[in-house]
This record gives C-alpha cells, sequence and structure tokens, in this order.
C-alpha cells in the first residue's frame, strides 16, 4: 500500500499498531512462540495455489515452529492438503481466528486433516488469520468446542 500512494504522489503517515497474526493470537490466547513447541514464527500469505509459485511446502511443514496464514480461509483445503503431503502431521491443532479482535471475534480449533470441514461445518467468515502448530494448544479456548 505504501508503494502504491508514493507512486500516486499521495502524502500518507504510517501509524504502528498491532498486527492481525498478533492480534489473533493474543485474542485466543495462543503463544506464536513457546520454549518447548516453537522457536520461530513464519507469517505467509494464503495466495498458495498458485501453479507458478515456488513454494518450499517442506519448510513451511518443518515441526517446531507456528505458521501464521493471511487471508486463506478460501485457500484452506488445498493449504492443509499440501503441509500434509510435505510431513506436517494431520493431528497438528490449528486455529481459524475470524474477524480478529473485533467484538464478533470467533476462533474454531481443531487438527490440521479435519480444520478445513470443521470451518465449514461452522459457516466461518473471512477475513480470517489462521494459526497452525504445536502453540495452537495452548490456546485460552482450545479444549472447548467452538
Amino acid at each position: 500500500e505504501m508503494q502504491a500512494l508514493r507512486a500516486a504522489g499521495i502524502h500518507f503517515e504510517v501509524v504502528p499498531g498491532v498486527t492481525a497474526a498478533l492480534g489473533s493470537a493474543a485474542f485466543a490466547g495462543i503463544p506464536l512462540t513457546h520454549r518447548d513447541m516453537a522457536q520461530s514464527v513464519r507469517f505467509i500469505t494464503a495466495h498458495l495455489s498458485n501453479d507458478n509459485s515456488d513454494i518450499d511446502w517442506a519448510e513451511l511443514a518443518r515441526e517446531k515452529q507456528t505458521l501464521v496464514v493471511y487471508m486463506g480461509l478460501a485457500e484452506l483445503p488445498g493449504l492443509t492438503r499440501e503441509l500434509m503431503n510435505h510431513g506436517m502431521t494431520e493431528t497438528m491443532p490449528v486455529a481459524v481466528v475470524s474477524r480478529a479482535s473485533y467484538p464478533d471475534q470467533t476462533v474454531v480449533f481443531g487438527i490440521l486433516g479435519e480444520i478445513a470441514d470443521k470451518v465449514v461445518s461452522e459457516a466461518v467468515t473471512g477475513p480470517t488469520t489462521i494459526i497452525l502448530g504445536q502453540v495452537v494448544g495452548k490456546g485460552s479456548a482450545s479444549s472447548k468446542d467452538n
């Protein structure tokens, strides 16, 4: 957005704030890092289905990290399939956070092999942030069926 504004000659000011990933995780009670579970966090967009992309799926499926996906609701079935095809266990905890930090925020907790069907059955709408990794099990509502 900044590049587009500069190119258009529009003056702007950046006001630092909390990213969707951090807000989603905080409101869901999920630590993005944890010394025993994840020493790194990867932030990606869900524009992953392009046949011309050179995504390193094995790197994204790596253990001991948290993967945060922006704008991933529509791509969730393909994303989960590719991650499982490249070594991520189907029982990896996942949280899909809809409308993060808004009063009507919802969080759907599940596992990688079932989360795509679960968000459909629960009629989750965007915008969403998807958090994958063992840290999701630390979420404040992960034991609830919501």
